[in-house]
């Protein structure tokens, strides 16, 4: 039989040298897959590791052998070179050896004709064997034993391939050593490591739940950017040092950069987020680049490494840099100023040393992070309203949000200076003029709503008023159409071509030449899309596949099927964009020219600029602002940041209206810390005309944190309550969360992410007046003002998760 003569020619074979750690070979005349990463003169290569075998080409070629794709722990070795190698004996050529380290390790391969497998002394194998016909065989060794395989094990003795060899259990991860400067700093897999598919970069811990890293790892494609928050892959994960993977559950991403939050299922412990930097550094500034990318001896190092870099240039969206060793698996890494704080993420290299990998120079591009703090921000948040209290000492006012001054460009022949509803407006010639912002304004996954103003010239055709594009649809429209003749908001149902639309129809046909005030609202709770005309409600529809819109605000044409079309022929005013959704009276008030106080606005544009501008300004959206007063002072030290200080006798902030519809789901959290004990102390609560809707506070008489609701808006009301465990501390930095579950008819109360005893409460009432930062509104009087220090107030109008709990929005310096 074949198989005992070659028995007998592996006692006496010699060992075949073969290239060692890093290089690999692999058997066969089929050329394996690149491994090399190419890059045009004026685009460095990507730098997403895609788990090929390093140099593959080149030992296919000198060895004959053809090694695919691994997770790097198992790489090819010099047989002789150590003990206890993997030895895999083929008929046709000399052995050849493997290394094996860590838990678990996979490498795909073809080295034909093979009758014999040892598995190293550390680790059992299972190998994968091809016949000619495909079938297949799978043959788990035991760790330092050999055994035959394929035609071994084949009454025909036909030839077969080894195609796979898997150690430890498949699934299973090696443990990431990190970096004591930055454990903050992950690896980001996407799909089981070395699978067909495969990819992996590195990530930035920037909240709890929240990891900020680079598009293409999700994309697949360093050409084509995630353009839309969508389910990442079931197996996309982040890991890191000493801790298990977590899977990524949803993700949040730029059309104009290579940048996307990816969300945890489960907040990172024991981590504290890292610091991202408000303002961007010089050019000629010498920067950091951090990541577990390869080195230039290291496919898959276990380890994170960095290096310096220098900012050679800087766009609005990237910074070119040079120097350092920016390698596969560094795609998403965080490129950090002379403070450690994140300006920038990597995304492409061509830089030598980096193993495997045709560098042509010194070059690479990273996403600027500086520049877009206002939508990391958001976009981590998902309530209706944060306060982190980080004014300066002597500021009378608190923003309820992050703001940013939005401004759009007019151009294509539309013109300022128009007679509009309210001072000027601006003219529309109805075939190439608009006006739009050069990015998102609302984000469309999110409660908002856009009202303006609008008069058209006539019904010729479909006329769009305000829009913002994706990369192939629009995230919602307001227009006019001539096939139903009636104003429409409209959401497309997903950002691609001959996408279904949803739309809200109006009831009356509309007349040229007349102002009309329209306002489209979407309800992320109620799942519904509302048009409202002149603050009358027209029709509300189910909406049930929201979709971020990662385009600049359009007035006057909308984004369809890759091309901008349906100009509008009128005029426009009063441009209002709210990241709320409003009812009825609200619609009604914002025709009116008043903003209700409880709605977060964004972007306001008047529209009155002067004949000839080029821009017009969405001013500084107020957000739900809120006023200190009563001796209420800013600046004092915070949990992160600033905190607001309350005296215990008469400091407060409030907002000017409710930020919650208490009859509704609702969540409020808020880092306290208390001087004393000496009487009851309301941190957060929102009043009603007698009592209030509910509140945050510490109690004497229990000892306890307490979260409780009013029964009724009345003096003598009953109060049911959520109450702390443990007493409560005096000079600590506590963080308090109520949440109230409207179909679950429960309310409870968190402390420091931990849920206490939860509390039935049937009789929700609206407590119709403003949020209170330090009081109680109770028995038609203001009381318990608190003693002690606030910060970092957030509100949802849902009943949120624990992961939701631990964020606490990205720290920005």
């Amino acid at each position: 039989m074949k198989l005992a003569r070659q028995v007998v020619a592996v006692v006496a074979a010699v060992a075949a040298c073969v290239t060692t750690a890093g290089t690999a070979a692999a058997a066969g005349s089929r050329a394996p897959e690149s491994s090399r990463a190419t890059a045009t003169d004026t685009q460095p290569a990507s730098v997403v590791e895609d788990f090929a075998y390093p140099d593959a080409e080149k030992i296919r070629q000198e060895k004959g052998i053809v090694l695919k794709r691994g997770d790097g722990h198992i790489v090819l070795a010099e047989c002789g070179t150590s003990t206890g190698l993997m030895e895999v004996w083929p008929r046709a050529r000399a052995r050849v050896c493997f290394r094996t380290n860590g838990p678990t390790g996979y490498l795909s391969l073809e080295i034909p004709s093979v009758y014999l497998v040892k598995a190293s002394k550390d680790a059992a194998a299972s190998v994968t064997l091809t016949a000619p016909d495909q079938t297949t065989q799978q043959i788990e060794i035991p760790k330092n034993t050999s055994q035959g395989v394929g035609e071994a094990n084949d009454p025909q003795e036909r030839d077969h391939m080894l195609v796979e060899i898997r150690i430890g259990q498949s699934g299973a991860t090696s443990v990431l050593s990190g970096d004591p400067a930055r454990p903050w700093l992950a690896r980001v897999n996407v799909k089981e490591a070395g699978r067909e598919g495969s990819r992996s970069c590195s990530g930035s811990l920037v909240d709890k739940a929240w990891l900020l890293t680079s598009a293409q790892c999700f994309s697949g494609s360093a050409a084509s950017l995630v353009s839309t928050p969508a389910d990442p892959p079931p197996d996309a994960t982040a890991t890191f040092a000493g801790q298990p993977p977590i899977r990524i559950d949803y993700l949040a991403a730029r059309t104009d950069r290579d940048l996307v939050l990816a969300r945890l299922a489960a907040p990172v412990t024991g981590v504290t987020p890292a610091v991202l930097a408000r303002g961007a550094a010089a050019d000629g500034s010498a920067l950091l680049a951090a990541g577990y990318g390869r080195t230039k001896t290291e496919w898959v190092p276990d380890s994170p490494h960095h290096s310096s870099v220098n900012q050679a240039s800087t766009t609005a969206t990237d910074l070119n840099l040079t120097d350092g060793q920016i390698c596969k698996g560094d795609a998403g890494g965080p490129v950090l100023d002379g403070n450690g704080r994140i300006v920038a993420v990597q995304s492409r290299a061509s830089h030598t040393d980096c193993l495997g990998q045709l560098g042509q120079g010194t070059n690479s591009l990273a996403a600027r992070t500086d520049n877009i703090i206002p939508w990391l921000d958001s976009s981590t948040f998902n309530g209706i309203a944060q306060y982190s209290l980080d004014e300066s000492t002597g500021s009378r006012r608190v923003r309820g949000g992050t703001t940013e001054n939005f401004v759009a460009t007019v151009a294509g022949g539309a013109e300022l200076g128009s007679p509009g509803k309210v001072g000027g407006a601006l003219r529309l010639n109805g075939t190439t003029g608009y006006a739009a912002t050069p990015g998102p304004v609302v984000d469309t996954t999110k409660s908002f709503s856009v009202s303006a103003w609008v008069k058209m010239d006539n019904k010729d055709r479909n006329y769009t008023f305000v829009s913002q594009a994706g990369e192939r649809a629009s995230g919602f429209q307001i227009y006019y159409s001539t096939y139903y003749d009636r104003f429409i908001f409209n959401r497309h149902v997903s950002d691609t071509d001959g996408t279904d639309i949803v739309r809200a129809i109006s009831n009356q046909a509309p007349v040229p030449g007349t102002w009309t005030h329209l306002t489209g609202s979407y309800d992320m709770v109620a799942r519904t899309l509302s048009l409202f005309v002149n603050g009358e409600l027209q029709s509300s529809v189910p909406f049930t596949t929201p979709w971020r819109a990662g385009g600049g605000l359009q007035i006057g044409r909308l984004r369809y099927e890759s091309d901008w079309r349906e100009n509008a022929q009128g005029t426009i005013d009063e441009v209002r964009a709210v990241q709320s959704t409003v009812t009825q009276a609200d619609a009604a008030s914002l025709a009116a020219g008043t903003l209700p106080p409880h709605l977060q606005e964004l972007a306001y544009f008047s529209l009155d600029e002067a004949p000839g501008a080029t821009n017009v300004d969405g001013g500084d959206g107020a957000g739900l602002s809120a006023t200190v007063a009563g001796g209420a002072e800013l600046g004092s030290p915070g949990k992160v940041g600033g905190a607001l200080r309350l005296n215990g006798t008469t400091g407060y902030a409030a907002t000017a209206g409710p930020v919650v519809d208490t009859t509704k789901s609702f969540s409020v959290s808020a880092w306290v810390k208390m001087d004393n004990k000496d009487r009851n102390y309301t941190f957060v609560s929102q009043a009603g005309e007698r009592g209030s809707g509910f509140q945050i506070y510490y109690s004497t008489y229990y000892d306890r944190f307490i979260f409780n609701r009013h029964v009724s808006d009345t003096d003598e009301t009953d109060i049911v309550r959520s109450l702390s465990a443990d007493p409560a501390q005096i000079g600590v930095w506590t963080k308090l969360t109520g949440v109230y579950n409207a179909a679950d008819q429960t309310i409870q109360l968190f402390v420091d992410g931990k849920p206490q005893q939860a509390a039935t409460f049937t009789t929700p009432w609206r407590a119709s007046s403003a949020l209170q930062l330090g009081r109680l509104h109770y028995k038609g009087a203001w009381t318990e003002n608190a003693a002690g220090a606030i910060d970092n107030v957030r509100v949802w109008t849902r009943a949120v998760e624990p992961g939701d709990i631990a964020n606490e929005g990205i720290t920005v310096a």
